[in-house]
């Protein structure tokens, strides 16, 4: 992913000169340029339309030894962690120049010793999610903070371990963890700090969702944080506006007789979703069905109970596990992820028959991109209003009307 922006401008120095009438002037010594704190927010969203971000704003940023940088989170519902380190550096370094499965899309004809690397990479960095079925990585998932290169695991990593210290660089794994609705993490960097370009990403996104901290001479004149977050506010609107087109496309097709959507986006904006079912409201008769087809991680769930809201639970203990009642299918056929898509491009369509629009139904985790997207299709028995919602993001929710 490019940069987002390009900082530069000017924060102004302060020079104290002492001198007296009876002796010769002393010679001006220099203030110390006082600590900067600056925000870069971690996902994004809109009064107006429902979206996410797999982005950092900015997602790069000059800052001094001694600044403090604050990644504040903007929960959409999508997981996300701010992670730093050498091995992170190495991983974006190698993605730079290598195509890694997962960060640079197709990879014919990888060689032995790149898919070693590769191999190596998912070792030292194990992402909070785990690829197929299973519960969070607690290796990923926990703040965890290493001088070494060995890989983390969940022994390394327990809570109770884990005491921030300020960011020096030299550290083999720096990470947030998985962080809570709306958390801050704030990063302190040392006062010796080497200058250089020190890479972020989040842990599950890998190099899809990354940035860098570009650290410069004390003394250095710098971008002011108001500056900063003014640019990156000004550079997410102008990407609100292409989500909110691609809304309206997809909504124009729905009108004319197409798919429903459950999720939509720009293909100028790779790393940027609208999380809304489109239209919001569908009228139908009984016995009629739905399709939608599915851009995103998204789940079709109606009736759902409390107890399926959030795909994350915190237990007594500090551990970090998902919610399965989020991500299965509960009396309704999933995504099979052993399917490969269609060479054609053609949707894969999940039949789940007719509902009686009794009981917990939900299709699960639908994962789906372009060009092969998967589409979900229920038929709605008897009348009523259904509301239904994405379990995997928040404010994601519609409504099916079935007239007799």
């Amino acid at each position: 992913m490019g940069n987002l922006l390009r900082l530069s401008g000017l924060i102004t120095g302060l020079l104290i000169v002492v001198g007296c009438t009876s002796t010769p002037p002393a010679t001006p010594t220099p203030t110390v340029s006082p600590a900067l704190t600056f925000d870069v927010q971690i996902d994004g969203n809109s009064d107006d339309i429902n979206v996410a971000f797999l982005a950092y704003f900015p997602n790069e940023l000059t800052v001094r030894p001694g600044d403090t940088v604050r990644f504040k989170l903007v929960d959409t519902g999508e997981p996300h962690s701010v992670t730093m380190g050498t091995s992170v550096n190495d991983l974006i370094a190698f993605a730079a120049t290598n195509c890694i499965p997962g960060l640079g899309g197709d990879c014919p004809g990888l060689t032995e010793e790149q898919l070693q690397k590769v191999e190596e990479f998912y070792r030292i960095l194990p992402p909070f999610l785990p690829e197929g079925p299973g519960d969070a990585v607690q290796a990923g998932a926990q703040p965890c903070y290493l001088t070494t290169g060995a890989p983390p695991t969940p022994d390394a990593c327990a809570p109770a371990d884990q005491t921030q210290p300020a960011f020096n660089g030299r550290q083999a794994f720096y990470n947030s963890g998985w962080l809570k609705a709306d958390q801050v993490f704030t990063v302190q960097l040392d006062d010796d700090i080497a200058p250089g370009e020190y890479s972020y990403f989040c842990i599950l996104h890998r190099e899809l969702m990354s940035g860098k901290v570009n650290v410069v001479a004390k003394g250095t004149t710098v971008t002011s944080p108001a500056e900063v977050t003014a640019q990156a506010q000004q550079q997410m609107a102008g990407m609100v506006q292409l989500l909110k087109a691609a809304k309206q496309e997809a909504g124009q097709g729905a009108a004319m007789g197409g798919p429903a959507w459950a999720g939509t986006g720009s293909p100028e904006l790779p790393f940027a979703l609208v999380n809304e079912f489109i239209p919001h409201a569908k009228t139908i008769k009984a016995g009629e069905s739905v399709t939608w087809l599915v851009l995103g991680p998204h789940s079709i769930s109606f009736n759902v109970p409390q107890s399926a809201k959030g795909i994350r639970i915190d237990a007594p203990d500090g551990s970090i596990h998902l919610n399965p009642e989020a991500f299965m299918p509960s009396n309704s056929p999933g995504q099979d992820p052993t399917t490969p898509p269609d060479p054609s491009g053609a949707p894969t369509i999940i039949d789940a028959s007719a509902w009686n629009g009794q009981g917990f139904l939900s299709s699960g985790l639908i994962l789906s991109f372009p060009p092969a997207l998967t589409g979900y299709q229920l038929s709605f028995a008897s009348p009523g209003t259904y509301t239904y919602l994405c379990l995997i993001h928040d404010g994601m929710e519609g409504t099916i009307n079935v007239t007799a």
